[in-house]
């Protein structure tokens, strides 16, 4: 999937880059391939451990004799246009996203780089959106490439947390076994581009939706699996701690920020009085200056509760993540803070798709 062009195709030069870098062992035609030695058209073969792969001009690879006819090429998505039928699409404008049957590419938020939006409703558009009209749910792209490495990033603050890569239990969905394997299956994951919200009992992913607070993180675990939860090519969760770290690297182009508390996090709103200060916690999306790769509320609303335990003794079991409307010390959105994990009005939850 790396190697896929702005066209939606197969680019060469990635392609050959892609499998002399990442690929040990590789040959095309009794060699490695290299600048003189490489791929000029597809389908071709190239050997891998001894096997015969070939190489399709959709992207996809069978072990030669295995497969004798031609496998599907990937369709590719079309913003405002909702993906149908049995097999999800991709899309590729600055970067490689999966977009899942059922949803549909926002107009107008279509580029991997600047974090690509979808929708489960085909009439959300960024105008409906801003109006606060938009009536689907929406979520970000956040991309996984074969060289990220997918792991916690334990520098933010002074909590500590487990050395294994995930240590929570209960927060998976049914269907994924491995967290990481799902994610680098699709090579990324869809998070909720607001923090998760409640209309009467249900679970939403809305601009201007109430924030689901007062939840415990066990609550939280059990609530975040019941959207999409009969649909066949996505499973929601509770977002983890990993995949926190993994959108904090993604929003990596605001700076860090040391303070004199010691604290050592991404600081979203930059100007901390532009956050949303308050006495109890506000709508979802409500404030704008609060949004960084088309993802609101990472800090100056609620905190919220990740799939993550804190292993340090004299701390809280779990962790919260971000900044939130009490701003007793003006945590950045990457912050972690330890806590009993029981319900609490400061504290909500964001989600994760996982795409199938």
């Amino acid at each position: 999937m790396g190697s896929y062009g702005n066209n939606g195709k197969i680019n060469l030069e990635e392609l050959n880059e892609n499998l002399k870098k990442n690929i040990e062992g590789l040959t095309y035609q009794g060699n490695s391939i290299s600048d003189t030695n490489k791929i000029k058209n597809l389908p071709e073969i190239v050997i891998v451990d001894g096997y015969k792969v070939k190489i399709w001009e959709s992207g996809d690879v069978t072990l030669e004799g295995e497969n004798s006819q031609k496998p599907p090429v990937y369709e590719v998505a079309v913003p405002g246009e909702k993906v149908e039928g049995e097999k999800n699409k991709i899309y590729t404008k600055n970067g490689t996203a999966v977009i899942p049957v059922g949803f549909v590419i926002v107009p107008g938020l279509d580029d991997v780089e600047e974090g690509l939006v979808i929708s489960d409703n085909i009439e959300d558009t960024e105008e409906n959106i801003n109006a606060k009209v938009a009536k689907g749910n929406q979520f970000v792209w956040i991309p996984v490439t074969d060289e990220t490495k997918y792991e916690r990033n334990t520098t933010y603050y002074d909590i500590n947390v487990s050395t294994s890569s995930n240590d929570d239990t209960g927060y998976l969905p049914e269907g994924i076994i491995n967290e990481e394997q799902a994610v680098r299956n699709v090579k990324g994951f869809y998070i909720s581009r607001y923090e998760a919200g409640k209309e009467g009992t249900k679970l939403v992913s809305k601009k201007e939706a109430n924030v689901w607070d007062n939840i415990s993180q066990e609550e939280a675990k059990s609530a975040a699996k019941t959207m999409f939860q009969d649909n066949n090519h996505v499973k929601s969760a509770l977002l983890s701690g990993t995949q926190w770290d993994m959108t904090m690297s993604f929003i990596t182009r605001t700076p860090l920020r040391k303070d004199g508390l010691g604290i050592n996090d991404y600081d979203v709103t930059k100007d901390h009085s532009s956050r949303h200060i308050g006495d109890n916690v506000a709508k979802a999306g409500n404030n704008e200056a609060d949004k960084v790769c088309n993802i609101y509320d990472l800090e100056g609303n609620a905190w919220e509760f990740v799939a993550e335990k804190n292993t340090y003794e004299r701390n809280l079991p779990v962790n919260g993540r971000g900044g939130f409307y009490i701003n007793f010390d003006g945590r950045g959105a990457s912050a972690r803070l330890d806590d009993t994990g029981n319900a609490e009005t400061a504290a909500s939850f964001r989600l994760v798709l996982y795409v199938i």
